[in-house]
């Protein structure tokens, strides 16, 4: 096979599985999955703002 038929192929059965992917989920597990997400960026966003908070303040001394 020549190389064009190989990418062309690939490039079918790339697009077939997305297509099919598409059609499988529905629009409310594709949500969820969204809203999971930007939960799980809060919740890193949230330790990240306070592991950098404590490591600002000043140690005391004695």
């Amino acid at each position: 096979m020549r190389l064009r038929t190989k990418i062309a192929i690939i490039m079918i059965a790339l697009v077939l599985s997305l297509v099919g992917f598409n059609l499988i989920v529905t629009p409310s597990a594709l949500e969820l999955a969204k809203i999971g997400k930007q939960a799980g960026a809060e919740i890193i966003a949230n330790y990240l703002m306070k592991v950098e908070a404590t490591s600002k303040t000043p140690a005391i001394k004695g």
